[in-house]
């Protein structure tokens, strides 16, 4: 799990902070709470921002602790680097598989029970 935040502080500088499961880790052992089961609030982004932004360097020292970096955090979000693009082109039915598909354009021809006299 990898997430990238961007964070505003109160003087003007903006930090791009990539988080990813080592931080989840630090935030659970240093709250003694699982972060699924935790319900997503600014202070909970706030805090994972910052222990990755302490443990990624990206800080560079200036917020050592929390308290200092909640005092001066004006925003801290996800950012998206790039937007999802999908093809909205349907994929050829049966194309590339070798499986009958019972959801194929042809219908099944339908069982004769006729017999035949020979």
């Amino acid at each position: 799990m990898r997430w990238t935040f961007t964070v505003s502080m109160d003087n003007g500088t903006s930090y791009d902070i990539d988080a990813d499961a080592r931080d989840i880790r630090a935030w659970e052992a240093e709250h003694d709470a699982s972060w699924f089961a935790t319900r997503l609030s600014f202070t909970t982004i706030a805090q994972l921002a910052h222990i990755a932004g302490r443990r990624t360097g990206v800080l560079n020292g200036a917020y050592p602790d929390y308290p200092a970096f909640d005092a001066a955090c004006v925003d801290a979000r996800f950012r998206k680097d790039e937007p999802l693009v999908a093809d909205p082109t349907p994929p050829d039915p049966g194309g590339g598989s070798s499986a009958p598909s019972r959801s194929g354009f042809a219908a099944s021809r339908p069982r004769s029970n006729r017999r035949t006299r020979t």
